[in-house]
């Protein structure tokens, strides 16, 4: 019983990274770090074009954690969440929906009161098309083990398709629920932080 749990979270990990395009980023990061050693080879360690190439190799490296790429400042923020025990799981989907936002000089957690409906509605209409579906297997006139098992992939298709659904949707507003005020508030003692660090300098 423990193994089919552990295989069923890891297939959701496995469709969580595949629909948040995580390995998109992955590819961008090893094709910066190729150019990057391109940059190297041609330029040498002190020239303005290696620098901007580790600069960017580095900001790809830092958002791969949160799957996908933010501001410097919002990434400051999202470490110091991480560190202060805020769950990576939120950290991901507030910046995978980009919720956490600069504004001026502060992160902010965008907060819609139209995102709940939106999201209600989004999750209806998918699993409405899917009992749609099942009714015309249903009655087909396929023999009855073809039925079993073309609901059966359906609802297996459906399934994963629902992950990548919920991840921009009902996922995304209970992560912002859960700890955009926990964000908000490590972000503002980060730039305080900063801002001491600047002014001492």
């Amino acid at each position: 019983m423990t193994t089919i749990s552990e295989m069923v979270i890891k297939t959701q990990i496995s469709l969580d990274r595949f629909w948040s395009a995580v390995w998109l980023l992955a590819l961008l990061r090893w094709w910066q770090e190729r150019k990057l050693a391109a940059v190297l080879e041609e330029t040498g360690e002190q020239s303005v074009a290696t620098r901007r190439a580790t600069e960017r190799f580095r900001l790809l490296e830092r958002s791969m954690k949160f799957w996908r790429t933010s501001p410097p400042l919002i990434l400051d923020a999202l470490e110091a969440s991480r560190r202060a025990g805020v769950p990576v799981s939120d950290l991901q989907l507030i910046a995978l929906n980009r919720d956490i936002r600069v504004v001026g000089n502060s992160v902010t957690v965008r907060r819609q009161w139209w995102s709940d409906g939106l999201a209600f509605v989004v999750v209806v209409a998918l699993w409405a098309s899917w009992a749609r579906l099942v009714v015309l297997i249903a009655d087909s006139s396929v023999p009855l083990l073809g039925r079993v098992a073309g609901v059966l992939l359906l609802t297996l298709f459906y399934w994963g398709w629902s992950r990548g659904v919920t991840l921009y949707s009902t996922r995304a507003n209970a992560a912002v629920k859960r700890s955009g005020a926990a964000v908000e508030a490590v972000a503002m003692s980060v730039r305080r932080t900063s801002s001491i660090i600047y002014l001492n300098d």
